[in-house]
Order: C-alpha cells, then sequence, then structure tokens
C-alpha cells in the first residue's frame, strides 16, 4: 500500500477490493488486485504475477513487460528489461531485442527492429519481418529454429522498389523476358543464316574460279612438258650431230627440224644456241605458270580456312542459341517455382 498526496493508491484499492497484495508506483501506475506489480511510472500491470516497468503494460497472467515503453498481452507473454519499446502479444510470445515484435503464441523476436509475425515463428536477422515458424517446438519457452514457411497472400503488386513483387509481377516480366529473347534471337538466328549463306555462296563461286584456273594451269603445264621433252629431244638430236660435226635445217621460223626443213642451214652450234635460248624462254613460261598455280593454291586454302572460320562463327552462334534457351528455360522454372 501507498499514501501520497492524493491519498489512498489504486494498489491500496485494490487491497481492500480483492483482499489481495497488488503493487503500483504512483497514481500514473496501476496493478491488478492479486499478485500484479506495476513497479515504474505510468506501467500497468492485469493479471496474476503480471509486471510492468517504466510506461510498459502487462495484460496477462505472468506476463511481464519489463523494458521501458514494452507492451506484453498474453500468458507468460515476455518482453526482455533491453528490449524497449519491445511488443509482445500471444501465449509464450516473447520480444528480445530493441524495438522488436512478436506477434502470436510461442512468437520470438530476438533481433533488433525485427518482427516475428505467426505462432511460433522466429526472427534471424536484424530489421526483418519474419512469417515462418518452428514446427518442432516442444517447449514454448525454448528458441526458435523456423523450418517452416507461410505464404502471405492478397498482397498488391510492388510498385516502388522497396515493395515486394508479386508472383503475378515476376510472371509478366519473365514472358516479356522470354518474348523479348525469343524474339531477339530469332532474328539474330536470321541474319546469321543469310549471312552465312551469303558468304558461302561467295566461296563456292571462288572454289569453281580456281578449280577452272587450276585446270587451265595444269593443262598449260602438261603442254609445256610435252614442249620440253620434245626440246629434249631435239637437243639429244643436235648433241649427235655435234659429235659428227655435220649441219642441221631449220624451218621458216628459224627452229632447227628433224628434217631438211624449208629454211636455211645452220652449223650445230648455232642450232644448239637456238635450242638453250628456245630452252630457257620454256623454262621461263613453266616457271610463271608454277607461279600462277602457287597462287590459285594459295588462294584455295585461304578460301578453306574462310570457310572453317565461318563455320565455327555458326558454332558459336549456335551454341549461344542454345545457351540462351537454357537460360529461358531456368527463368520459366525459377518463376514456376515462385509461384
Amino acid at each position: 500500500m501507498k499514501i501520497n498526496r492524493h491519498g489512498i493508491t489504486l494498489s491500496l484499492i485494490s487491497f481492500l477490493i480483492a483482499g489481495a497484495p497488488a503493487f503500483a508506483q504512483d497514481d500514473s501506475s496501476w496493478a491488478s488486485p492479486g499478485t500484479a506489480s506495476a513497479s515504474e511510472t505510468s506501467s500497468t500491470a492485469v493479471g496474476a504475477w503480471a509486471r510492468a516497468g517504466k510506461a510498459g503494460t502487462a495484460l496477462g497472467s505472468a506476463s511481464y513487460a519489463h523494458a521501458p515503453f514494452s507492451t506484453s498481452v498474453g500468458m507468460s507473454a515476455y518482453v526482455n528489461p533491453k528490449a524497449s519499446n519491445g511488443v509482445a502479444v500471444g501465449s509464450w510470445a516473447k520480444a528480445d531485442a530493441l524495438n522488436s515484435v512478436a506477434l502470436g503464441t510461442g512468437a520470438q523476436a530476438t533481433h533488433r527492429y525485427s518482427v516475428a509475425l505467426g505462432q511460433q515463428s522466429g526472427t534471424t536477422r536484424e530489421n526483418e519481418v519474419y512469417i515462418g515458424y518452428d514446427s518442432g517446438v516442444t517447449n514454448p519457452a525454448s528458441p526458435r529454429v523456423p523450418d517452416k514457411t507461410r505464404v502471405l497472400g492478397g498482397v498488391s503488386d510492388g510498385t516502388r522498389d522497396t515493395d515486394a513483387a508479386t508472383v503475378g509481377q515476376l510472371n509478366r516480366k519473365a514472358d516479356e523476358v522470354y518474348s523479348d529473347v525469343s524474339g531477339r534471337i530469332a532474328a539474330e538466328a536470321l541474319k546469321a543464316r543469310d549471312h552465312t549463306d551469303t558468304v558461302a555462296a561467295e566461296n563456292r563461286e571462288n572454289i569453281i574460279r580456281n578449280t577452272v584456273a587450276i585446270n587451265r594451269n595444269t593443262r598449260g603445264l602438261l603442254s609445256q612438258r610435252d614442249v620440253l621433252e620434245t626440246h629434249e629431244e631435239r637437243l639429244n638430236s643436235q648433241q649427235q650431230q655435234i659429235n659428227t660435226g655435220s649441219t642441221v635445217a631449220v624451218d621458216s621460223h628459224g627452229y632447227v627440224t628433224r628434217g631438211e626443213g624449208t629454211g636455211e642451214r645452220i652449223t650445230v652450234q648455232e642450232g644448239l644456241v637456238r635450242t638453250q635460248e628456245m630452252a630457257t624462254e620454256n623454262r621461263a613460261a613453266v616457271s610463271r605458270n608454277r607461279q600462277v598455280g602457287e597462287r590459285n593454291s594459295r588462294a584455295i586454302a585461304s578460301q578453306a580456312r574462310t570457310l572453317q572460320a565461318h563455320e565455327r562463327r555458326m558454332n558459336s552462334q549456335q551454341r549461344q542459341i542454345n545457351e540462351n534457351h537454357e537460360e529461358m528455360k531456368r527463368a520459366a522454372a525459377q518463376s514456376a517455382a515462385l509461384a
């Protein structure tokens, strides 16, 4: 009981009415009849063994609101003395940290600025609203180990950066991304196919031209080989004539002939000189043809490398298309998982 300048306190009234002890700090505090205790200024305690600290409110049997400006509602609801502004609502609900809120039977908010929402729920970090719950609780006072989840329904689509997005929003966005990516892939594939077809056609034309040139050069080389063989035979014949000291005949063009010919007759030595000159000219022609053949061979090799490069590019683009398809499948799977 307590007497002050206003007279008998509410605790005395409680004692007179109920005949049981109750304690209230001053006129701004109130404790219900029985074993309740409102030990600080502006505190309220209602229920057997209820306890309320400064500006705290404890409602329910064994309800404790020890921290300043805290509220505990329900049997054995508890607010830690260090959890200023904490709120615990529900039997065995517990607010254990600064500005934490526990709502629901056995809910525990053990992190600062966190909210445990629902029966047997428990927070896992600061500044968190957690609605999952511990399915294996046997002791209401034991720490929570949330292993089950709840669905948060009736939520509007988010409009701000800090709003939550709904499954519907995610599905629509996934559809937009899928449609956009599919369109881009189709367009790129079409361009790649058109480009590849154009390059392939150009390469085929180049190969045909090079093949014709190679065949032409091959025929030229064969012809030159025949000419060389003919000149070699002439040289052998002239060498025999040199050995015998005879003369040879030349045709109207000045070339040494096997027979008498229609032109002048020259000495074997002169015929040999002319033949050597002709052989030099023929060798130069053969060398030029060989160089042309080598250039054509290099051109064909270059065209082959170009075809291989385009083939590698097509393979790379095909792999990119396959990867994009896989990415869209994973995005669709994630959307389905969210749904």
